[in-house]
């Protein structure tokens, strides 16, 4: 099963951007002793509180344990270590906030999709909710019966050892529709999962994500094509969380752009970075590998300009976009950035 990869080279180097964490112990039992299958109930469930004390806890082990334990369905994307360990202690501190807390404390993000979490890369979670909403308006444009079909409410659950290449298929099949690009996905092998009541748009979407792809539905519905995820995407009015929650915070804040086109990517989530130091060459690596960019470094006018991407420098933020967070580590170092969709260009400051 995919592990991510990516946790023993941020702790190495000591880069650990905020996002958060918890533990079962304590936790609350669901009310209903049920999943919740809305969103309004989930929202709900988010309020509880919960008590966890985690030291060292595996991290897919403790976030499904305590949601299960709250009634809280979540998906943790393959992407994410499952083994990294948690150290958290908490009491009577909303489910909602311990969530953050996990995320924030391995620089993942969280949104909500109906009444599921998800727990992944933070430019996956800044996208699922807007894939959501564009391929639930297509589908609500197409003739009654495939819509129906797309727009219907069915459980999302696998066994251990499950294929997502696989799981795509059985998807579309269900909905009486063909699917093409299958071939875009990698063999992997996952764990088990059941989640709350979803449309096959929705199981479709955070099934496709994990590979930072969507689907294309034909024009009569009958069919599916997987699609990597655009660069921008065509404005569909960003739905508020399911329901407000006492917590501070929301699970996927909102990124305010001109009108139009709404550019939907790592920006939308905000980022703490301790004080840290380090080559600014690998510090920068690191970070465009967390916020799911493709980096692309003019070495050339770098070394024209004298400056040397092996130089140590310190840098540290709270509550910064991905823009301010770059900054922060190029700017000492007499480096510039442009980004544009999901390409990261550094050169040096003019």
């Amino acid at each position: 099963m995919t592990t991510g990869g990516w946790s023993t080279v941020y702790q190495a180097v000591g880069i650990a951007l905020v996002l958060v964490r918890f533990d079962t112990a304590g936790a609350a039992p669901a009310a209903s002793g049920r999943t919740a299958s809305t969103a309004a109930a989930l929202a709900q469930r988010l309020r509880a509180p919960a008590a966890v004390f985690w030291s060292g806890d595996p991290l897919r082990r403790a976030v499904t344990q305590l949601c299960a334990g709250q009634g809280v369905a979540v998906l943790i994307d393959r992407r994410v270590d499952p083994e990294q360990g948690l150290q958290l202690r908490a009491a009577g501190v909303p489910l909602e906030e311990v969530l953050l807390r996990v995320a924030e404390a391995k620089g993942l993000g969280l949104a909500l999709l109906g009444p599921v979490v998800y727990l992944g890369p933070p430019h996956a979670a800044a996208l699922v909710r807007p894939l959501s909403q564009v391929r639930s308006a297509e589908a609500k444009r197409l003739p009654a019966e495939a819509s129906n079909a797309l727009l219907r409410l069915d459980r999302l659950q696998w066994d251990d050892f499950a294929t997502p290449r696989a799981l795509l298929g059985q998807l579309a099949r269900s909905g009486g529709l063909a699917v093409a690009g299958l071939d875009r996905v990698p063999h992997d092998l996952w764990a088990a999962a059941d989640l709350a009541p979803l449309s096959l748009v929705d199981r479709l979407t955070l099934i496709a994500i994990q590979f930072d792809l969507t689907f294309e539905i034909a024009p009569d519905g009958a069919s599916v094509a997987l699609v990597p995820i655009p660069d921008e995407l065509e404005a569909v009015p960003p739905a508020r969380a399911a329901a407000k929650t006492s917590a501070p915070r929301r699970l996927a804040p909102a990124h305010r752009s001109a009108p139009g086109r709404r550019s939907v990517g790592p920006a939308e989530v905000r980022f703490t970075q301790k004080r840290t130091r380090g080559p600014v060459g690998v510090l920068l690596g690191q970070l465009a590998e967390k916020l799911g960019l493709e980096l692309r470094i003019d070495r050339d006018a770098i070394e024209a300009a004298g400056i040397s991407l092996d130089q140590t420098v310190s840098f540290g933020v709270a509550n910064a976009t991905a823009d301010e967070l770059l900054e922060a580590l190029l700017t000492p170092a007499g480096l510039a950035f442009r980004r544009t969709g999901k390409v990261l260009q550094v050169f040096p400051a003019r």
